[in-house]
């Protein structure tokens, strides 16, 4: 006989439960959730008020169910992570310039200090 049928014919016979986390593993997840709904809307806000597409690209890929971006967000953040290049393989010309001359400024300050 199946368990569903033993569970039917003979009710005060102990059911087989589901797997289930330790309690402590549920309690964590729980308030992990809870600590990104409050954290989530406050780096939403930082990323559409300063240009950065590190977290941009954080919060539209994350897999938070509970961040549910408005059109206007998407759109703001997708254009952020585009002006920073972020998966596009390149760096923009502006950036590669200033990129080329740190590290040219950043030679001759080495070079001189540690020359003989």
């Amino acid at each position: 006989m199946d368990a569903d049928r033993v569970a039917r014919r003979f009710p005060l016979v102990p059911r087989p439960r589901p797997a289930c986390p330790p309690f402590a593993d549920r309690v964590y997840e729980i308030s992990d959730l809870a600590h990104a709904a409050r954290t989530t809307p406050h780096l939403l806000k930082t990323a559409l008020s300063t240009p950065d597409g590190y977290v941009a690209r954080e919060l539209l890929t994350h897999p938070n169910p509970s961040l549910v971006l408005e059109n206007k967000e998407k759109q703001a953040l997708t254009t952020a992570l585009r002006a920073f290049a972020l998966n596009q393989g390149s760096i923009p010309e502006n950036l590669q310039h200033e990129l080329e001359e740190s590290a040219a400024l950043s030679d001759s300050v080495i070079t001189h200090h540690t020359a003989p």
